[in-house]
């Protein structure tokens, strides 16, 4: 376990696949709550399931992790 409450200004993304069954959206949900004001942006991805995001290369893919990597860019 990450013991967030360590994070004192970083702002984080949260990638989560719709079709994902071992961090469903539902638990994905509660970890976001837990986070609270440090989750920055929050994408739920129709068409993923539990794989490597790393591996997706579509534009809209590309467009959120350029804008999720400039979150913390003023900090």
């Amino acid at each position: 376990m990450i013991d967030f409450g360590l994070v004192k200004e970083m702002k984080v993304a949260m990638f989560v696949g719709l079709f994902d069954n071992t961090c469903n959206v539902m638990t994905a949900t509660q970890i976001r709550t837990q986070l609270g004001n440090a989750v920055a942006m929050w994408n739920v991805s129709p068409m993923q399931g539990h794989v490597p995001w790393g591996l997706s290369s579509s534009p809209w893919f590309i467009g959120k992790i350029f804008e999720a990597v400039s979150i913390n860019a003023d900090i």
